[in-house]
């Protein structure tokens, strides 16, 4: 395997200089460090987390995945409420971390769609900068948002029947995720739960494909990364299912159930400097699962300046970011408490 220094990384870490960069440069693996920024807690409560307070109003839902676009520094995160359409004074909304400039800001209702129940329902083209959601409704369609713009887009039709029934809303989440290498310029993977189906959007032929079905996806929450190290597609279930493995060359292997639920903890991501992807449970547990041999294992636990979730309404986001070898942890906590965190996992 490739040392992480040895990888072909997507930004010249050298080339630009912000606080993430130097503060990710002096953290030890095993480190956790908060890291400052600005306008995480300025933000105003009515345009991203409406109704703060009560139940299920959070933007930031369970299980939500943080992506992160190379080219512009920016961690983003696209969610609703976990009623989505069905709260009063829900909004939906795209949360942006630009790193450059060391601060948050919010996109208010970007998109007409029903997008509670976010889950791992959003993924980023890091050579366009779109960023695709799917919608939690039984229309299936995939909206998409220019981030380099900062304007939404025309939806992109889901997979048709023709390729194999596919469910929304309550009888079968979405997941998806960006594979970069997949075809001749990348393709979207889509992963429904209800037949346990994976499709695949292949961006230079504007044409969805069938991949997999009849995958054992448990419950309603699948889960879907890109592991930029091994190249694997990750895909599986947030309630101790199965993962799956989709190699490069296109062959799938199938894991033992994962030891931990993903879903209270919400943090399923890549290691950027090593082949595992890793779940941080609730407890602070991490357990990692080796992307190539598919063996799973537990290892130490998270500093205690951080915990992943406090219920109802509290929740973190996980951003996996490779350039710089760490994993920003966005905790979103009522009353201007919010904090953001570095740790580097190898």
């Amino acid at each position: 395997m490739d040392s992480f220094l040895d990888l072909n990384l997507p930004f010249a870490a050298s080339s630009i200089g912000h606080s993430l960069q130097s503060h990710a440069l002096a953290i030890l693996p095993g480190q956790m460090i908060e890291l400052n920024t600005q306008g995480l807690n300025t933000l105003g409560a009515d345009s991203l987390y409406p109704n703060e307070g009560r139940k299920w109003t959070t933007m930031q839902d369970w299980c939500i995945n943080g992506l992160w676009w190379p080219e512009k520094q920016m961690a983003v995160i696209a969610g609703a409420p976990h009623g989505g359409r069905y709260d009063k004074g829900a909004s939906t909304g795209i949360l942006v971390y630009e790193a450059i400039e060391n601060r948050w800001r919010i996109i208010r209702n970007p998109w007409s769609i029903a997008s509670g129940h976010c889950y791992s329902s959003s993924a980023v083209d890091p050579e366009s900068g779109i960023l695709y959601k799917a919608h939690f409704g039984t229309k299936l369609r995939i909206a998409r948002f220019d981030l380099s713009t900062m304007s939404p887009m025309s939806n992109l039709p889901g997979p048709g029947r023709k390729l194999g029934r596919v469910r929304g809303g309550w009888s079968g989440v979405h997941a998806l995720a960006w594979h970069p290498e997949f075809g001749e310029s990348g393709a979207l993977f889509h992963v429904n739960s209800a037949y346990g189906r994976v499709h695949c959007w292949d961006k230079t032929k504007n044409k969805w494909f069938s991949l997999f079905e009849n995958l054992v996806i448990k419950e309603v929450e699948p889960v879907a990364h890109f592991h930029p190290v091994s190249k694997v597609m990750v895909i599986g279930s947030n309630r101790r299912g199965p993962m799956y493995l989709v190699k490069q060359d296109g062959t799938i292997q199938k894991t033992q159930g994962s030891p931990a639920n993903v879903f209270p903890s919400n943090s399923f991501v890549p290691d950027p400097g090593s082949i595992n992807s890793l779940i941080f449970t609730n407890s602070g547990r991490i357990y990692s699962l080796n992307t190539l041999t598919g063996e799973w294992q537990s290892g130490a636990k998270l500093p205690d300046m951080l915990r992943l979730r406090q219920p109802p309404i509290e929740v973190t986001a996980a951003y996996s970011i490779q350039e710089h070898n760490v994993i920003l942890f966005q905790q979103y906590k009522s009353q201007g408490r919010s904090k953001v965190f570095l740790y580097r996992h190898s």
